[in-house]
């Protein structure tokens, strides 16, 4: 079973279906390999959390088995807000604009994976 980290944006692992959006792989996925069994991990790059002179705890990461149920592939020009929002909590035209800045060789053809989850 193949290991995904994810980071939890717009609070998405908490759900028992949630999007994930991310560089569509280079061979497309057949129907008939759905679903595909995967084991989630949460990214987190917070340390321990406190305030002042509280002790700090650790807040715990997630990590369940899931399936990918679909996916679909999507020039990353043609995101919709109905596609990054729940995915991420941005609408399209700032989610894009992260994700240029954060990977600067990419352009607006890139092919981007929506990835349809259920947790098991």
């Amino acid at each position: 079973m193949q290991t995904i980290t994810i980071q939890n944006q717009n609070n998405k692992l908490n759900s028992n279906l949630f999007l994930h959006i991310a560089p569509a792989p280079s061979k497309p996925l057949l129907e008939s390999n759905f679903p595909i069994e995967v084991h989630i991990n949460e990214h987190s790059a917070a340390g321990p959390v406190g305030f002042g002179n509280l002790n700090a705890v650790s807040v715990p990461s997630l990590s369940f088995d899931a399936e990918i149920i679909d996916i679909a592939r999507i020039k990353l020009n043609q995101l919709s807000s109905l596609i990054t929002v729940p995915a991420t909590g941005m609408c399209s035209m700032d989610f894009i604009q992260q994700y240029k800045q954060q990977n600067p060789s990419a352009n607006a053809d890139d092919l981007m994976a929506v990835y349809i989850l259920k947790k098991k």
